[in-house]
C-alpha cells in the first residue's frame, strides 16, 4: 500500500517539478508594456480604458478575457503627467484623483 501511495504521488507530483507557471494578471491589476514610454498600465476592460481617454494594448495581461487589456494613460493633465500606482513610489510630484481610468490607486502622477 505504501508503495502504491508512493508511486502515485511521484507520477502527479512530476509534471509540476519540471513545469513553469505562467504569470496570470487580474482585473484591476498592474500590468506594463514593455520598450514603451509607458510601462505602468492597469488590466481592465476596453471600454472602461476608452471611457477614460486610455488606450489599451493586447498581450500584456495573461490569463484574462480578451476583452481585458493593459490600459496606459499619458498626459493626464497636461504635459508632464502620467497615470502611475500609487504604491510603487515612482510618482516624483503629486496625485491627482479622477484622471486615470481603472482601480483608485491608480491616478494621475503631475511632477
Amino acid at each position: 500500500m505504501k508503495f502504491i501511495l508512493a508511486a502515485v504521488l511521484a507520477f502527479t507530483a512530476a509534471p509540476a517539478l519540471g513545469a513553469t507557471l505562467e504569470a496570470r494578471s487580474v482585473l484591476n491589476g498592474p500590468c506594463s508594456v514593455p520598450n514603451s514610454n509607458f510601462p505602468n498600465g492597469t488590466c481592465i476592460t476596453t471600454t472602461a480604458c476608452a471611457n477614460g481617454g486610455g488606450t489599451s494594448q493586447r498581450g500584456y495581461c495573461p490569463g484574462t478575457p480578451d476583452n481585458v487589456r493593459c490600459c496606459y494613460k499619458a498626459d493626464c493633465s497636461g504635459s508632464r503627467s502620467a497615470c502611475l500606482w500609487t504604491t510603487d513610489g515612482s510618482c516624483k510630484g503629486r496625485f491627482l484623483t479622477n484622471l486615470c481610468p481603472g482601480p483608485t490607486n491608480f491616478k494621475c502622477c503631475v511632477v
